[in-house]
């Protein structure tokens, strides 16, 4: 059973290594199809936008953004945006107007974010959300507002260390950040004025 169970590791980390391989592939094939499709005009007229995507600050660069972050084999989060920046040899990608749908391990949606942009490490899942972050809860109706939201699938964390505003049935809290696991079910705000009943806050 030892033997058996290591064989087991072993060919799930092969499969995350070609998983992770394929992603990238994925996204960069799609960015220059986009690429392709916006730079050629009809009938041999001048390229559209030549001028636009040669200022834009990424190798590649896409449009109408679908990614799906997964864990063990089991989706956790489903991430869309209107543009997604690339860059070569490397597995950052920057998104902007971004949604992102968290899901529990029944398939069930837990919670949403939406914001004006973030990063996506496309090897680690990991997220960063920036600008006007939102995250509202299904289970218990919480809002949590702030400028930057980390979001760690493979560490099951949630966070934010700088300024957050919660508010939950009519009473809203205000901290220096927060922390959560990946399902929001163990939320701590730090530094709160104001309470929620049974909501764990630190001091």
């Amino acid at each position: 059973m030892g033997q058996a169970n290591v064989w087991t590791r072993a060919r799930e980390r092969e499969r995350v290594r070609e998983q992770d391989r394929v992603t990238r592939v994925v996204w960069r094939a799609a960015a220059a199809l986009a690429l392709v499709v916006v730079g050629c005009g009809a009938g041999g007229q001048d390229p559209i936008a030549g001028e636009e995507y040669l200022k834009m600050p990424a190798d590649q660069v896409m449009f109408d953004v679908e990614h799906h972050i997964t864990k063990d084999g089991v989706r956790q989060a489903l991430l869309e945006a209107d543009t997604a920046y690339l860059y070569e040899d490397s597995a950052r990608v920057e998104v902007r107007r971004v949604h992102l749908t968290l899901f529990n391990e029944k398939g069930e949606q837990t919670a949403e974010l939406t914001s004006l942009g973030g990063v996506l490490n496309t090897r680690t899942q990991a997220m960063v959300a920036r600008g006007n972050v939102v995250l509202v809860t299904r289970t218990r109706d919480r809002r949590i507002e702030t400028q930057e939201l980390h979001y760690d699938p493979p560490g099951d964390r949630i966070w934010s260390d700088v300024a957050t505003t919660l508010t939950e049935g009519g009473t809203v809290v205000r901290g220096t950040g927060f922390t959560s696991d990946g399902q929001l079910r163990n939320l701590q705000v730090r530094q709160p004025t104001g309470k929620v009943e049974g909501l764990r806050v630190e001091f």
